[in-house]
């Protein structure tokens, strides 16, 4: 399967009633990401508390970077959500059941 071919698939698993391949093992990665990026966001006050982030250059930074990685994250776990369900999507049914 080529880049162009995978990209098609990726954007058709968006609609109702489509799924990524593997729906299961992608609904347990993303579990998976979420507590390890809760986790190191989660520790970064912690570090601060504790001096680990003593000047504020490497604070700022620290910050940054984990508000970087919390927004990349967002957009994978929202994509996530469409992508491993048949029962939400793009084009589905205009009524809530």
């Amino acid at each position: 399967m080529n880049i162009r071919q995978k990209i098609i698939a990726a954007r058709n698993a968006l609609n109702y009633g489509e799924q990524l391949a593997n729906a299961a093992t992608w609904k347990q990665r993303t579990a998976r990401s979420t507590a390890i990026v809760g986790l190191l966001t989660a520790s970064l006050p912690f570090l601060d508390a504790f001096g680990a982030l003593d000047s504020n250059a490497l604070r700022e930074a620290a910050h940054n970077i984990a508000l970087g990685i919390d927004g990349l994250w967002f957009l994978f776990n929202g994509y996530m959500h469409y992508a491993t369900s048949v029962k939400v999507g793009f084009n589905g049914p205009s009524q809530l059941d």
